[in-house]
């Protein structure tokens, strides 16, 4: 069924009508091809190898010795006798995804992000994926989702987890495939730009594109099939267009035809929830560590455009890299100016210490001259 809604404006013109569509539209695929997200991988991200490497490495929890083939086959006879969504997430993916706890959300609309991919009158709406990774709201970080709500805060229950990266769609026996894509690639769009703003907030928006994309992982499970791709922004090739997305293929596994295709299946999908983990916490640290903030990014269409500040004394400092330093020479400056005037107090104290030492063994020797003198 189609799920669809419309903003209008205070006089309700028909003509200021904005139509919101979502993957469960008909014209959905036909919406986000024409607004610049390309599913077939035409451009690939700089840092594809070292996604490949990261989503292969061996897991110890799925040696011969922790995951026996007899473990293997109840895995297995479980997976064909699921046939529903709920029965999937309960039996099938917990042996998939293993033990690793993680903050996540399941079956939430995200009703608070900034609509994408406008195009005259129709607007890619927030999609409500089965579920999705993020980071845990905390006071710490409280002021930077206030900040960038509209992009980082996929829901207006602020308990939730933010910044969303890793999303998984799931689909029993009678699935088709091609909707599952559609639905998680909806969800990796508000992911992978909620990515890039951030990264725009601390770094500059040019930075942020030289340096790293917004990136997000999609999973799919459809008739025990398990598919993972990765979308990633990049700079738009034509005006109209905010931002491009691409979609890379990474794998596809049957994980019930043999364990060895189940462990390159849970290995594959339990290395790659870790990698968009560590990338949301390295993003997040980042945007945290600038020694000012810039004023909030919620307005529509706003691209960030601040300067980078030296990062925070508590925290671990990043080499900038060369596209960083001649955008931002206010934070090189800074750093810069800081060490005559460390070294100069430094100096003074220790001439300090030092003069008292020296008077501490004057007034000593003087006094026993006295005393010898006495007697």
């Amino acid at each position: 069924m189609a799920h669809r809604s419309s903003l209008e404006s205070d006089n309700n013109s028909s003509s200021d009508v904005v139509t919101g569509i979502s993957a469960y539209d008909q014209n959905f695929a036909q919406h986000i091809r024409q607004n610049g997200v390309f599913a077939m991988g035409q451009v690939t991200p700089s840092n594809l190898n070292q996604i490949q490497r990261r989503m292969t490495r061996r897991r110890s929890s799925l040696t011969l010795a922790r995951f026996p083939e007899s473990t293997w086959r109840n895995f297995r006879e479980a997976m064909n006798s699921s046939s529903t969504q709920a029965e999937i997430f309960n039996v099938v993916m917990p042996v998939l995804m293993g033990d690793h706890v993680i903050p996540h959300g399941m079956e939430r609309l995200f009703n608070n992000l900034q609509p994408a991919l406008r195009n005259g009158k129709v607007q890619l709406n927030g999609p409500k994926p089965d579920w999705f990774d993020g980071h845990t709201p905390s006071s710490e970080n409280q002021d930077l989702r206030q900040r960038l709500g509209r992009y980082i805060v996929p829901s207006k229950n602020a308990s939730l987890p933010f910044l969303p990266n890793f999303f998984i769609e799931v689909k029993g026996p009678n699935g088709v495939p091609d909707q599952n894509r559609l639905q998680v690639i909806h969800a990796g769009i508000f992911g992978a730009r909620g990515m890039q703003r951030l990264r725009a907030h601390a770094l500059g928006y040019r930075a942020a594109a030289v340096e790293k994309p917004g990136q997000a992982i999609l999973v799919t499970y459809c008739s025990t099939t398990i598919e993972i791709s990765l979308i990633h922004t990049a700079e738009p090739t034509l005006s109209n267009w905010e931002v491009e997305y691409h979609v890379t293929h990474l794998g596809i596994w049957n994980p019930g035809s043999s364990i060895q295709e189940f462990r390159k299946a849970a290995s594959a999908l339990r290395n790659l929830r870790d990698w968009a983990k560590d990338e949301r916490d390295y993003a997040i640290e980042n945007a945290l560590s600038r020694t000012s903030l810039e004023p909030s990014e919620e307005s529509a269409g706003r691209q960030s455009s601040g300067v980078v500040t030296a990062l925070g004394a508590k925290r671990k400092r990043r080499k900038l890299t060369s596209a960083e330093v001649s955008f931002c020479p206010l934070a090189t400056t800074r750093l810069r100016s800081s060490v005559p005037h460390s070294y100069f107090w430094g100096v003074i104290i220790f001439l300090g210490v030092f003069l008292g030492i020296l008077n501490i063994f004057w007034v000593h020797r003087m006094l026993a001259i006295m005393y010898i003198t006495k007697m």
